[in-house]
């Protein structure tokens, strides 16, 4: 099911998703607004009755009145992209993962880097460049542990995040980061030194600034 929002106002967009359902704001035109503006609505359509939950949505592009492109990721391998009219399926069923989120990054000429993660340490990417549509493909992953959350920086920089484990993709391979992702346990060694332990627990999300400045949260 997806629940597209309606504005009468100025240019707002935003998606929110969940169990059975992608909601999509966008902005009605502007041209002859009514005296008093009427509060936000959310319009249902379900374009794809099979596909039964999904988990995450991403909006790439968008201009003064809609957004134009966008990506979203759920269930049995569900993917779907819209292309500013219409979503498409390209759902890979025979997958048997989950996925749980889905990034996207867009560079100055308009290439676009995607990348979607989920259950059994599964990492799609779908790189599109100079107008072509693109084909999903499977990234060999470091990890079996479920992925919870990526977030693409650049079409060579992205780090995802699960069930106690953080990844980098470099633009040709993905990398656990063991030695980099440790907690502060607030004690200290046999050498009086600051006592640090790798994290354990299941990071939900992933973004960041840069390359250098990236948040993480999980529990606790």
């Amino acid at each position: 099911m997806i629940l597209r929002r309606l504005l009468r106002c100025a240019f707002a967009g935003a998606c929110l998703v969940g169990p059975l359902a992608l909601l999509v704001c966008e902005a009605l035109p502007r041209e002859n607004p009514p005296p008093t503006t009427p509060p936000p609505s959310w319009v249902v359509s379900r374009p794809f009755p099979d596909i039964r939950t999904l988990n995450d949505v991403e909006v790439f592009a968008f201009d003064e009145e809609r957004i134009t492109g966008a990506y979203a990721v759920g269930t049995d391998g569900a993917l779907l992209r819209y292309d500013g009219a219409t979503w498409l399926d390209e759902s890979i069923p025979a997958l048997g993962e989950d996925l749980e989120s889905v990034s996207v990054a867009v560079d100055g000429e308009g290439a676009q880097t995607v990348l979607a993660v989920g259950s059994g340490g599964t990492i799609l990417q779908r790189l599109i460049v100079d107008g072509d549509e693109g084909r999903w493909g499977i990234l060999p992953s470091p990890t079996t542990k479920h992925l919870f959350g990526v977030w693409v920086r650049a079409a060579d920089d992205a780090f995802i995040v699960g069930d106690g484990v953080v990844c980098r993709f470099d633009g040709a391979e993905v990398v656990e980061l063991v030695d980099e992702v440790l907690i502060d346990s607030g004690g200290l060694d046999e050498n009086g030194d600051p006592l640090f332990f790798p994290i354990s627990d299941a990071l939900k999300g992933v973004q960041g600034r840069g390359p250098d400045d990236v948040w993480t949260v999980g529990p606790r």
